[in-house]
C-alpha cells in the first residue's frame, strides 16, 4: 500500500479508518489543523488511499452495491468533482447515478467534510422504494 501525502493544511499525518465492515476513509485529525480535510468512504483501503494522494484531481467515482435506481431497479454509483455554485462558491457537486437508465441527482456542498453526509443522504432520498 501506498504511503499517506501529509495534510496539505497542517502538514500532520493523516490517519486510515475503517468504518463499518468494508468501508475506508483516510483524513487529518490533527488538533493543530483548522480544516480536519476527509476522503469520502471507500470500499477498499487502497481506494481511500489513492483519493487522499490524488486530492489534486477533480474527480472521484465510488460505487454503491447497496442502492438501486427507483425508476429501473439499476445500480447506483456516485460521482464526486469540485465545482463553483450558482453564487461562485468552490465547493463539490456530488451526483448519484444510475449505470442502466442514467438518470441522476445531484447536490452540492462547499464543505469536503461534508461530502460523506451529503452522499448519504442523496441515497436515502433517491433509492428505491420498498428498499
Amino acid at each position: 500500500m501506498e504511503q499517506l501525502k501529509p495534510c496539505p493544511f497542517c502538514n500532520n499525518k493523516p490517519r486510515l479508518r475503517r468504518y463499518g465492515l468494508y468501508d475506508y476513509a483516510v483524513g487529518c485529525n490533527s488538533d493543530k489543523c483548522n480544516i480536519n480535510p476527509r476522503t469520502p468512504v471507500c470500499d477498499t483501503e487502497e481506494g481511500a488511499v489513492e483519493l487522499w494522494n490524488d486530492r489534486g484531481k477533480p474527480t472521484m467515482e465510488k460505487k454503491i452495491y447497496k442502492s438501486k435506481c427507483r425508476y429501473c431497479g439499476g445500480n447506483m454509483y456516485t460521482h464526486i468533482h469540485s465545482a463553483l455554485n450558482i453564487i461562485g462558491e468552490q465547493g463539490y457537486t456530488i451526483s448519484l447515478k444510475c449505470e442502466d437508465c442514467k438518470s441522476k441527482a445531484e447536490m452540492f456542498t462547499s464543505r469536503v467534510d461534508m461530502i460523506p453526509t451529503v452522499e448519504s443522504k442523496l441515497v436515502e432520498i433517491y433509492k428505491a422504494k420498498g428498499e
